[in-house]
């Protein structure tokens, strides 16, 4: 019978809990605190699931519903996903991304009938953890017992963390200001959001004054070097560390050209991250026709490719526009003939091409790549694409026969 009360019991709290937290909200100061609640379990507890799901939830709701809380016009805030930020940093940042202007961390015990909880915070105003403390809790944590849990002390703490008058006492005082050391490779140049920007010294190593608090996102660059980013919450004195990889030298690729004929790539990069050199070939030997007649073709041909490739941005842009130039060679392989193709053994391409969604390990990338086929029949030429009247997309002229509708993808793993 028991068994049965209990979580009827505690549905009905956290439903009279839940209406009282949308009470709260309303009636909130017109500038009120925005607190992110973050629970995990401490080292080797073994909640399962659903109780850690009902206790982060009574946590959340009990601690909103709080007189002293809602008297503050503090509003807790729930994280959008379960996961928890390792560091501070990062528990800043997610922070920030739900509009709250502090986090406040609860780390569970052992078990359910364990003595405390321990309880952090971090107020982004003031730059402060107002709070490192464990609070005791009266009553067991299990299922049975949350209807009667008691958060006054942890919402005694959030009161006096997160009071309007704390905000504005920090928000009104004058901004400090805290020294940053950065440890790179010698000669790198360190940018900083914002526009400030510092050269590492010959003993790699340099520092910079910066507003605190404050979130900074810094990126060093260095000739022949890989680009390497980090953000930090900087509160005081800090030091940073990059660690800065050579750049990449080889690119292999496979491809699919016109989404039907396979094709694969050896890059060379002769200056690094900059301007490619590549060898490679696509082959007609084997492919996807995807007609009503067939749904792979065979052609006895393969091109071999030469080409060169400019970077328009940097290695480690999500979306890397390149520009190149490619001359092929068209050789026919066929049972009763090996050898240049006669119609036209010389081809050359346009290339105007990105690279997305790009690691400094590698991306997918996508080619526009109109090609011209230099030929001295481009009449018998055209016929050999199976039809004498027009094609869409290509052209016909004296010497030439030239295709503007062509395109190529497929993944670059830089070695």
């Amino acid at each position: 019978m028991v068994a049965k009360a209990g979580p009827c019991a505690l549905a009905a709290m956290l439903l009279i809990l839940a209406a009282s937290a949308v009470f709260a909200q309303d009636a909130g100061a017109a500038a009120p605190r925005r607190v992110l609640l973050l629970v995990t379990q401490s080292a080797g507890a073994g909640w399962d699931n659903d109780a850690f799901s009902l206790v982060s939830r009574s946590l959340f709701l009990g601690v909103q519903s709080d007189d002293g809380v809602r008297a503050a016009g503090t509003i807790i805030v729930e994280p959008p996903s379960g996961s928890v930020p390792a560091s501070d940093d990062a528990r800043a940042r997610a922070a920030r991304a739900v509009g709250a202007d502090g986090w406040l961390w609860i780390e569970l015990p052992q078990a359910p009938g364990g003595a405390s909880l321990r309880v952090h915070s971090f107020d982004l105003a003031s730059g402060a953890q107002d709070i490192d403390e464990a609070v005791p809790v009266r009553n067991g944590l299990s299922p049975l017992e949350l209807p009667a849990a008691d958060w006054s002390k942890v919402a005694h703490l959030v009161v006096r963390a997160f009071s309007p008058t704390a905000a504005g006492k920090a928000l009104a005082a004058a901004r400090t200001s805290a020294r940053l050391s950065i440890h790179a490779r010698p000669g790198s140049v360190v940018k900083i959001a914002g526009g400030t920007a510092v050269t590492i010294d010959a003993d790699g190593g340099t520092s910079v004054t910066l507003d605190a608090p404050g979130e900074y996102a810094l990126r060093a660059t260095l000739p022949g070097f890989s680009p390497s980013t980090q953000t930090l919450f900087l509160t005081s004195d800090r030091e940073v560390t990059f660690s800065q990889a050579p750049a990449v030298r080889w690119a292999l690729e496979g491809s699919l050209s016109d989404a039907a004929w396979p094709g694969v790539g050896l890059s060379w990069f002769a200056v690094p991250d900059s301007l490619s050199l590549g060898i490679g070939f696509s082959t007609y030997l084997f492919g996807l026709a995807l007609n009503e007649q067939n749904v792979f073709a065979s052609q006895p041909l393969t091109n071999v490719h030469l080409w060169y490739a400019f970077y328009m941005a940097p290695a480690d842009s999500f979306f890397r526009a390149y520009s190149g130039f490619v001359v092929f060679v068209r050789i026919i392989h066929a049972p009763v003939y090996f050898g240049l193709d006669p119609l036209s053994p010389v081809g050359a391409q346009f290339v105007l091409g990105a690279e997305i969604d790009r690691t400094l390990r590698g991306g997918f990338f996508l080619e526009y790549v109109p090609t011209v086929y230099f030929t001295n029949l481009p009449t018998l030429f055209q016929a050999s694409l199976g039809t004498d009247s027009r094609i869409p997309g290509w052209l016909f002229g004296p010497g030439f026969a030239q295709n503007l509708l062509t395109f190529r993808m497929g993944y670059r793993w830089m070695l």
